[in-house]
This record gives structure tokens, sequence and C-alpha cells, in this order.
């Protein structure tokens, strides 16, 4: 069992700590917004709390370049991340220029922060993902949400079987559909005796060529896997048996 202490190396989810601590700083709307030192004392406090649970590790911020990323041009469906509201924390941009400037910064490339952090977790199982983001859970390793205090280790079988539900069901977050009209609880009904790659994708293919309204299933089921995937390799793009339980594991075996 791996313990707090064994963690070497830590990777924390910027981009969302940048939206939670600009929030937390300032009144709805910001009419009068903290001033910047007391952003500063918030930003420290939340790195240290992450050095706090994992004593021995280095902290690395984790920050999506805002320029490229791959799932924009992937998208047809619904424009990606399309639902999002586009108000913004008064502080955001600054708070995001002081974690681009952090020496222990890790920048995407054409990519999200998540894939950078996903890739992460399957270097070592000695590496740690901080983040609220359930999403990365669809990657096996070692999983703290840094503002509940859960700490999990989240199995390789753990992971697909999530990373499978997404598929039926999207993500409403970042306006990804999924299947129409399959919900959380027909999703886990269907996918209740699925064991395999190959029994996910079989009765996940079947949802969706009956689904109403989809004119090309298996186009659309590549769609939203490929929306949903959290890389694992360099440059990984996720497929039709491509990404099952062969896929590399460093973490659980």
């Amino acid at each position: 069992m791996i313990k707090d202490r064994d963690i070497t190396d830590a990777y924390c989810d910027g981009d969302v700590w940048a939206y939670r601590i600009g929030y937390s700083s300032q009144h709805t709307p910001p009419e009068t917004p903290a001033p910047w030192f007391t952003i500063q004392w918030a930003i420290d406090e939340t790195i240290d709390k992450v050095q706090r649970k994992f004593p021995n590790a280095k902290v690395h911020i984790c920050m999506t370049d805002e320029k490229e990323n791959y799932r924009k041009e992937v998208a047809v469906t619904a424009k990606y991340k399309g639902g999002r509201i586009s108000t913004k924390p008064y502080w955001w941009r600054k708070i995001r220029d002081y974690f681009y400037s952090h020496p222990s910064v890790v920048v995407s490339v054409g990519e999200e922060a998540d894939d950078v952090m996903s890739k992460k977790l399957m270097k070592s199982p000695y590496h740690a993902c901080v983040s609220v983001d359930k999403d990365l859970k669809n990657t096996p390793g070692v999983h703290w949400n840094d503002h509940t205090g859960h700490s999990e280790y989240v199995t390789p079988a753990g992971a697909y079987r999530r990373f499978y539900m997404q598929l039926l069901t999207g993500d409403q977050v970042d306006n990804i559909k999924g299947c129409p009209r399959i919900g959380k609880v027909t999703a886990q009904h269907l996918l209740m005796e699925c064991r395999t790659p190959e029994d996910y994708e079989r009765v996940i293919g079947l949802t969706y060529a009956c689904a109403k309204g989809v004119d090309d299933p298996e186009a659309m089921m590549i769609e939203m896997g490929t929306l949903l995937w959290m890389r694992r390799l360099p440059d990984e793009m996720w497929g039709l048996r491509a990404n099952g339980f062969t896929t590399k594991e460093h973490v659980g075996g």
C-alpha cells in the first residue's frame, strides 16, 4: 500500500486552482476584489497544503497552454466546453500568469493539463494527482482532492470502468454529449456484467446503434471516446479496441 510519504511527485491542477482561488477572494459580483497580496497568500497556502499531505514530494503545477487543444478539432457533435460561462474571477489572469512563472510549472502543448497529469501518473506508482476533477479518475493511480481532503487509489479496472461509463453518459461540464438519452442509472445497468474492453465496447456500440438521431454510431462513439480519454502516452488518441486493458500499464500492473 502506497503511503503519503512515499509519493515523490505531486501533480496539481493549476487550471482549477486559478478559478477556485480567484472566486474565494471575491463576492458575486466582484465589486471589491481582495487585494493581490491576499491572493498570493492563498496560492502559497494551497501549495503548502499539498506539501503537508505529501511531505517528501516535489509539487508541480500543471497548466493548459490556452492556445492549441486537439479536442476542439475532434468535437463535431457539439462545441467542446461550449456550455461554459465566460465570466472569470477578477484575478484569474494574474493568478494564471503567476503559475506560469512558477519554477515547478508544467505547461501542456496541444492538449490539456489533465492529459499532462494523466501521463505523469502513468510514469510511476509514486506519482500523485491533486485535483477536484472527477475526469482524471479515468487514469489509475493515487488521487487526492485537495478541496475535500478525500484520497483514493484508482485501480486500472476502476479507471476503465469510469471511462466507459462516461462514454455513455458524456460530460455535461465539458459539453460532451455521450450517447443520447442515456443517464447514469441506465449506463450502470447496461455495463453491469462487463469485464473486458470487448464486453464494454460491444454493449456501448449496440447502445449507440440503437440511439435515435445518430446517423453514424461508430463515428460518434469514437468522437466521444477521443474527447473523454485522458492521454496516458504521448500524442495518444483513443480508438475502438485501441485503448483497452492492453494499453501499457505502469500503475497496478
